[in-house]
């Protein structure tokens, strides 16, 4: 298991990343196998990091919509942790239009996007997906950090 303080370190580097870099095309195998072999001896493995964007051109709901869309949201969530899809998911705790991250193990950015493209506040226009390539330990296990 990675230490806390670890964990963080690598949270926050993707965080800084995220914000601060183009977005780059998807990570081929030769790619990988370059990352693989510059992580001296690290156990390294590529999870896809989705973002969820507030929409501004979301739909008007009334409060009793809304609620039945979060509370559809949650479920899908904690669908995707069950299958041991999603390793650590969240929102963010400030207004700005980044809403929340999920941290998935799946294939590649398609495959993740096609996971949260079901979720019902995505379906619904509250939030757009962004995904990329993500490099971590491939021993993470932060399961407490995820809905039970």
């Amino acid at each position: 298991m990675m230490s806390p303080r670890l964990f963080i370190a690598f949270c926050w580097t993707a965080l800084v990343a995220l914000g601060c870099a183009a977005p780059e095309a998807e990570t081929t195998a030769s790619d990988q196998q370059e990352e693989s072999n510059a992580t001296d001896g690290w156990d390294m493995k590529a999870y896809q990091f989705v973002t969820l964007t507030r929409n501004p051109d979301r739909p008007d709901m009334d409060s009793t919509q809304l609620a039945a869309t979060m509370a559809g949201h949650l479920a899908h969530l904690d669908s995707l942790h069950g299958a041991g899809i999603i390793h650590l998911v969240g929102p963010f705790g400030d207004d700005r239009a980044l809403r929340g991250f999920a941290l998935l193990d799946a294939a590649d950015s398609a495959t993740a996007m096609a996971h949260m493209a079901v979720d019902p506040s995505v379906q619904a226009g509250i939030f757009v997906l962004d995904s990329r390539p993500w490099w971590g330990p491939a021993s993470i296990d932060i399961s407490g950090a995820a809905p039970h």
